[in-house]
């Protein structure tokens, strides 16, 4: 039996929940669309794999652990901006939130 979405307005139900859901969609970027939130303690473990790239580099000089240790250099700095990024568009949100209630009242 298909329920109405005042029925789903009156239970709190998830009328408003998928424009809520809509509503977020539109404001991720394309990466995040493509790869998903970054996620610190991931961007933490890229790091770790580029330490352990860069000491192989250093002990043991081959055109291969160069080459490992600078793209994974690049892709844990990647990995790093785009948390730090995330993490500045979230608190500039939620701050933007809070003004505007404020001005409201």
């Amino acid at each position: 039996m298909p329920r109405s979405a005042d029925a789903d307005a009156e239970r709190g139900g998830s009328a408003s929940g998928s424009v809520t859901r809509m509503l977020e969609t539109k404001q991720r970027s394309i990466l995040e669309r493509l790869v998903g939130k970054p996620l610190p303690w991931l961007g933490w473990a890229w790091v770790v794999l580029a330490a352990i790239w860069l000491v192989l580099a250093f002990v043991d000089p081959s055109g291969f652990h160069t080459t490992m240790a600078i793209t994974w250099t690049i892709l844990a700095a990647v990995q790093l901006g785009s948390v730090h990024l995330a993490r500045r568009q979230e608190r500039r949100r939620i701050q933007g939130e809070d003004t505007g209630k404020d001005s409201a009242a």
